[in-house]
């Protein structure tokens, strides 16, 4: 019971005006604000979730999947991606890919896992990055899979 209370939407929603947002669970806050590239990052303790906006364009999951696989590899070295997309369906009905991966960041030599969800809303493609220093990440996993389950579109 405590852990599902632990759970529970607290703030305000925070994302991208006009495209997406999220309502960050208990323990969960906003790392600054919104940048020019279309992207915002919640954190707790050493879990992270980034939710980033591309331009529209991107009508398939998939091919906004790929992209975001070379995103990764500009940002993580060593980085070995899963697969396989796996279909994810939200609350709101948006059907979208899931896809999970381990890495190296570039000059600090840690060590992270995480989990992609990729959908496209209103012509925007929306990209939730769930990670954590490799191990961790299951400790927050189902907070994030909330949040983006949850995620409110424009």
């Amino acid at each position: 019971m405590v852990a599902a209370a632990l759970s529970e939407p607290a703030g305000p929603p925070v994302g991208i005006p006009g495209v997406v947002s999220i309502r960050p669970l208990s323990g969960w806050v906003v790392a600054g604000s919104p940048s020019a590239d279309q992207a915002v990052r919640v954190t707790r303790g050493s879990g992270n979730l980034d939710t980033t906006v591309f331009p529209s364009g991107f009508a398939e999951v998939e091919r906004l999947a790929d992209r975001y696989v070379e995103v990764l590899s500009g940002q993580l070295s060593q980085l070995s991606v899963s697969k396989q997309l796996s279909p994810v369906r939200l609350s709101s009905g948006l059907r979208g890919v899931r896809f999970g991966y381990i890495g190296v960041v570039a000059g600090t030599g840690t060590s992270i896992e995480g989990e992609v969800t990729v959908v496209v809303a209103s012509g925007h493609g929306v990209v939730f990055d769930g990670w954590a220093p490799a191990g961790l990440l299951s400790f927050v996993r189902s907070d994030i899979e909330k949040m983006i389950d949850q995620a409110e579109f424009r």
